[in-house]
Parts: C-alpha cells; structure tokens; sequence
C-alpha cells in the first residue's frame, strides 16, 4: 500500500470509515446473502483492508446484526422529529410518518429484502430486526401518538398497540405491494394507499358510529 493512500485513508473520519463499510456490507448482503457473503469482499468494496472491518466489527454476524436491527431506525426517527408534532393534528402527522415511510422506496428495497429474508432464515437476526429496529420505530410511534392521546384528540387504550397496528398496516401494503410484487397485478402504488389508510385507522370503515363500550361512557 502507497504512503500517500495510507496517509488519504487515515484522514477519513472513524464514523464515514464505519458508514462505508455498512454500506458495502448492505450491498455484498444484498447480492449475494448472509452466507455466501465473505468478510473480504466487504472489506474490497468499501476500500479498506480485511482487518479494518474486523476492527468495526469482530465477526461478520455483529455486522448483520447493525443493518438488520439499526440501519434506517435512526434516520426514520429522525425524521419523525423534524415533523414538529406540536403544530399539526393526528391525521397530518400519520400521513407524513407513511409518506416517509415509503419514501426514496426503489433504494431503499435491496436493504428491506436482506432484512426481511435474513431474518426469517435466522432467528438471533430476527429478534434483533425487532428489538433494534421494530421496536423503536414502533415506540417512537406510540410517543407521539401519545401526545394526542393526553390531549383528548385520540381514544384512551394502550399506545403502543394502537402505533403496532399502524405501523402492521404500512408494512404489509409495503410487503404485499413491491416485495411481493402485488401492484403487478392490483395496479396500486403506495402512495395511493395513504389517505385511506390513515381515514381507516382514524375512523374505522364503519358506515354508523360505533356503539360505544361501557368502559368508554
């Protein structure tokens, strides 16, 4: 290795160090799974030795583990955030959460197809994709929704169940619709589905208001 490169690659933050080595990890995943991915291909594609990435990440199952249970968590949340809960109502803030939960899809899906068939094919994966990652987005759902709750804007009942159905409901269009490659035969895009599933979770599909419980009276 030349002095110069060497000198270039020590100048690269830690943090981009450690970004370009998940983001080559996503793509070797990607193309070729779990399995047959090797440690120094990963290394290869993020321009860096074998013993760099060992030195993020000591085996390549802990490296799994950051894309399936971390990777997009923060960024969605984060955008969540920017949303400003406090200046827009229930109906504005579920349909900016499933816009963005959609949004940038097409580079978005090779990540979702690794998570998804990786964790079913492997069960220590698959409870940190829900722990990790599920478990977040969902929490940070119920936070907000919460908000309204406290308000009155919302029913009273348990929070996290309610932002678990919603979230349920944006995941299995997204599953049903590009990974299941479902819109090939029901002609719907995702960003058809928004308004209505916000109006069902909101307001049901009941035609006459609900009789109300006697625990809601």
């Amino acid at each position: 290795m030349s002095e110069s490169l060497t000198k270039k690659r020590r100048k690269i933050p830690e943090e981009q160090r450690k970004r370009d080595i998940v983001h080559a990890a996503i793509a070797v995943f990607s193309e070729k799974g779990y399995h047959k991915a090797k440690m120094q291909e990963i290394a290869a594609r993020a321009g860096v030795a074998n013993g760099t990435v060992y030195r993020y990440f000591p085996s390549k199952f802990l490296l799994a583990t950051e894309i399936i249970g971390t990777k997009g968590a923060s960024g969605f949340l984060e955008s969540l955030r920017e949303t400003g809960i406090e200046k827009v109502g229930p109906e504005e803030f579920l349909k900016v959460t499933a816009q963005r939960y959609f949004g940038e899809l097409k580079d978005r899906l090779p990540l979702i197809r690794f998570r998804i068939s990786e964790a079913l094919a492997h069960g220590d994966l698959a409870r940190q994709y829900y722990k990790n990652l599920l478990h977040r987005l969902i929490g940070d759902i119920a936070i907000y929704l919460s908000e309204y709750q406290e308000k009155g804007v919302l029913r009273k009942g348990d929070i996290f169940l309610l932002a678990h159905i919603y979230y349920g409901i944006l995941f299995g269009f997204l599953y049903c619709q590009e990974l299941m490659f479902g819109k090939e035969l029901t002609k719907i895009e995702l960003e058809q589905v928004i308004d209505p599933i916000v109006d069902v979770f909101l307001h049901g599909v009941s035609a006459r208001p609900c009789i109300q419980s006697s625990e809601e009276k």
